[in-house]
């Protein structure tokens, strides 16, 4: 059983609970919960992608790495633990280093959402 406390934490104009315990994920905006890949498109559509990479204990064989476009860019990955993988929704999961996010889709469906053609 999880002691969780499910801090929302303000990332740009959505607010987010991620929590490193339970590894419950959830996005809102000012009319409530979104859906989780509406909330990683808002906070993080505007990262470049730096390739594919073979990953080191991550829930699937390949990560795609992702850089922020600037310094506040960067500061939405606070509103995550480090170095934690989560499931942000089923077969995508996330981790970020405090620089780069990485994301690891674990079902084919899951490719075009992470980054497919990158």
């Amino acid at each position: 059983m999880f002691d969780c406390r499910h801090e929302v934490r303000e990332a740009g104009a959505i607010s987010v609970i991620a929590c490193e315990d339970c590894g419950l994920v959830q996005f809102w905006d000012e009319a409530g919960p979104i859906p989780p890949g509406a909330g990683m498109a808002q906070l993080f559509g505007v990262f470049t992608v730096l390739g594919r990479f073979p990953t080191l204990r991550g829930p699937g064989p390949e990560a795609i790495v992702y850089r922020p476009p600037s310094a506040a860019a960067r500061r939405l990955l606070d509103a995550f633990p480090r170095r934690t993988w989560l499931e942000v929704q089923a077969g995508l999961w996330m981790s970020h280093d405090g620089e780069h996010l990485i994301l690891v889709p674990t079902e084919p469906g899951m490719t075009h959402i992470a980054g497919e053609g990158a």
